[in-house]
């Protein structure tokens, strides 16, 4: 079985269940740097007993490093990297580039894997991933089979998610939780607010999920990603207990061998009113929600017992060969396992035998008792001088030593080793910064801003602005403006990339030079058609190192994330001039499930809003030419009269979506006058809050 199944583990006994019951490849987090900051997790002792339990046995184990990190932490993150590469962790799971820049600097034997987190979903994303470093790359979740066979053409191992939850909106993307309640889903905290009531019909239903989709179950299509290039089969769950990782193992197990499994067990024993293959199938709409209640729980309890039978015992991961010799004066024993990973222990225990000799039925009877083991008798060759013997406890603790002898030198095997250069994580930002003395605190911020249409234009004074960012589509309608002032936006979500790139490279021949990259496809597909890179907050920059990065690949300047305070924010290096939205309605997700059109499968009486328990009314902004839309937060941001308090940033950027010309015109003069009070219903952001 060369295909991985990868499983969850948020505690040992997870890790247990999922060996003992097939898995051949787990997942767990340390105390720092885990998306899953509610799992048990893993302190430094735990992770290390992992790591052996695991590599005894031949399985791999990744460890995730897959929050965004901030400034003060790299320290610690570059600590925590040194740990992993001390014990052995066959690959670090990330969606942060500063990971990434720390692994090649730092560790770079060390593999990577590119988190979901990351959004890739496009060939041209997947080469980015590449060409930062990592070997494998975790696709996006709202890939169809044919979007999967594509990317997995490139020389890059593909890793898929194939079961458990999957969030409303695209990994990475989603912001809700941080706005409603400082809670960073990328942070690793998220507060499942898309589990929470939400209401997209007209008279706001209570008890309605309309952000919550059903679990994935991708087991009766396993053959066909293995076909398509598939290396990883990925369970989500290391929030669930060890007995739902131990019947995921062991039924994705059974499907690859071709022996029966049982969905109805695995809906049993955690679903949200059944699964769904949507996403895979390329079929969207209402049969994709559903959410978890009282029946699925009550079915999850009838099936915990006969899970934990799974893992009750050891499961059997190689056959021995033993050599036994006995002679007067000393007893040989050697063990080589499948690996030809051989053992010898030697002890002086033979004696004269008084009654009868010691046969080799008898030696081959003891040997080949393993059952607490993961070894299972081979071949056995047995040599003996004449009327000897060996007493039974002697012959079982000559056995037994030479059963842990194997594990240990199994476990050496198996782990595989890393070297770590021992400097100090600052001297990568100081090769950045050497040339780039932030000279930056006493000048003055310019002013950008981003429109959804043209028409919001109307009553705009554009020689005031830096540069105006335009969608895509409008390239080819603008006029009057001066075309080295204008970025042109991408869709935040490509579908069809072959598309935007021909479309692109019409624009470049009618002399625009610039783009926004919101997300690392974006990147690459920008610098290989020859434009100006300019980068979006959905990159999701949070420190210093990751701002290199984006120096790396030539980007001229990039809007932080938009969790970060402004304290933290003005502290982030000017390695390349950084940007923060000041005003706008701030995407709360990014989704290709409209929830909207969920309600009827259709996108008639569309009222372009959802409503959560408290009746904070989201705005939906629909992209759908492309395949997704945003949610965007219930109020916009407003710091317009709270500039004073950004120190360090080389400019603020204005973000209009639904806004009509009118409100344009009122907003950007208040930027420019003595009048900056803010509408009746705004936010600050997280600018001033933080996140958890």
């Amino acid at each position: 079985m060369s295909v991985e199944i990868l499983s969850p583990a948020g505690a040992f006994e997870s890790v247990v269940a999922a060996v003992c019951s097939g898995a051949n490849a787990v997942y767990v987090g340390g105390n720092d740097f885990s998306a899953r900051k509610n799992a048990t997790n893993f302190n430094r002792e735990q992770l290390e007993q992992s790591a052996i339990y695991c590599h005894a046995r031949g399985v791999k184990i990744y460890q995730a490093v897959n929050t965004l990190v901030f400034d003060k932490e790299l320290e610690n993150l570059a600590d925590t990297l040194k740990f992993a590469c001390k014990i052995g962790i066959d690959g670090i799971i990330s969606q942060d580039l500063a990971v990434a820049k720390l692994v090649k600097n730092l560790c770079p034997t060390l593999p990577i894997h590119a988190s979901t987190q990351m959004t890739i979903h496009t060939k041209n994303g997947t080469m980015q991933a590449l060409e930062l470093g990592f070997c494998r790359a975790v696709l996006a979740r709202e890939l169809s089979l044919k979007t999967i066979k594509e990317i997995c053409k490139l020389p890059i191992e593909i890793e898929c998610f194939v079961h458990g939850a999957m969030c409303m909106s695209v990994s990475g993307q989603c912001y809700m939780s941080a706005l409603i309640g400082t809670r960073s889903a990328n942070r690793g905290m998220c507060a499942q607010a898309c589990r929470l009531n939400m209401s997209a019909i007209k008279n706001n239903q209570n008890n309605r999920h309309d952000l919550s989709l059903k679990d994935m179950c991708l087991i009766d299509y396993t053959n066909e990603l293995i076909k398509a290039g598939v290396v990883s089969l990925k369970i989500e769950g290391r929030m669930k207990r060890p007995e739902y990782v131990a019947l995921t193992a062991n039924a994705y197990k059974n499907a690859l061998e071709g022996k029966p499994y049982d969905i109805k067990t695995l809906e049993n024993i955690f679903s949200r009113n059944g699964f769904t293959q949507g996403y895979l199938l390329n079929q969207k709409g209402k049969e994709m929600f559903g959410f978890r209640g009282r029946e699925d729980v009550e079915s999850s309890k009838k099936e915990f017992a006969k899970a934990h039978e799974l893992y009750r015992h050891e499961r059997k991961f190689s056959k021995i060969d033993f050599v036994l010799e006995v002679k007067k004066d000393s007893c040989t024993l050697t063990a080589t396992d499948q690996n030809n990973i051989s053992c010898t222990v030697s002890e002086n225990i033979a004696q004269k035998a008084i009654n009868k000799p010691i046969t080799e039925e008898f030696a081959k009877s003891r040997l080949s008792k393993l059952g607490s083991t993961i070894f299972e008798m081979g071949n056995f060759e047995f040599v003996c001088e004449e009327n000897l013997t060996i007493a039974s406890g002697e012959f079982n603790s000559l056995k037994n030593k030479l059963i842990e002898k194997l594990m240990r030198a199994r476990t050496e095997y198996f782990t595989q080793k890393h070297s770590f250069t021992d400097f100090n994580y600052s001297q990568i930002i100081d090769k950045y910064t050497i040339n780039n003395i932030n000279n930056n605190i006493n000048k003055k911020p310019k002013f950008r801003i981003e429109c959804q249409n043209l028409e919001q234009l109307k009553f705009v004074d554009i020689e005031k602005f830096e540069y105006i960012s335009i969608p895509l589509e409008y390239s080819d309608k603008i006029k009057n403006i001066d075309k080295n002032k204008i970025i042109i936006t991408l869709p935040a979500f490509m579908y069809n990339e072959q598309d935007i790139e021909n479309k692109l490279l019409l624009a470049k021949s009618n002399g625009f030079s610039h783009i926004l990259a919101d997300n690392i496809a974006h990147i690459y597909m920008g610098n290989r058609l020859g434009f100006t890179v300019h980068g979006g907050m959905r990159l999701n920059i949070t420190n210093s190192v990751s701002l290199g990065v984006l120096k790396d690949l030539k980007l001229a300047d990039s809007i932080l994330s938009m969790e970060l305070t402004n304290i933290q924010a003005s502290h982030i290096k000017n390695i390349i001039p950084k940007g923060l939205y000041v005003y706008g309605y701030m995407p709360a997700m990014l989704t290709v499930n409209c929830p909207s059109f969920a309600v009827k499968n259709s996108c008639g009486d569309c009222r372009k809003t959802i409503t959560d328990q408290k009746g904070e009314c989201f705005k939906i902004s629909c992209h759908k030419n492309y395949g997704y839309v945003e949610i965007l937060n219930s109020a916009p941001l407003w710091c317009i009269n709270k500039l004073d308090k950004f120190q360090n940033i080389d400019y603020f950027v204005l973000k209009f979506t639904n806004e009509t010309p009118q409100q344009v015109k009122e907003t950007t003069n208040k930027l420019f006058s003595e009048n900056k009070n803010p509408p009746a219903k705004f936010t600050g952001g997280l600018y001033f809050r933080g996140v958890k």
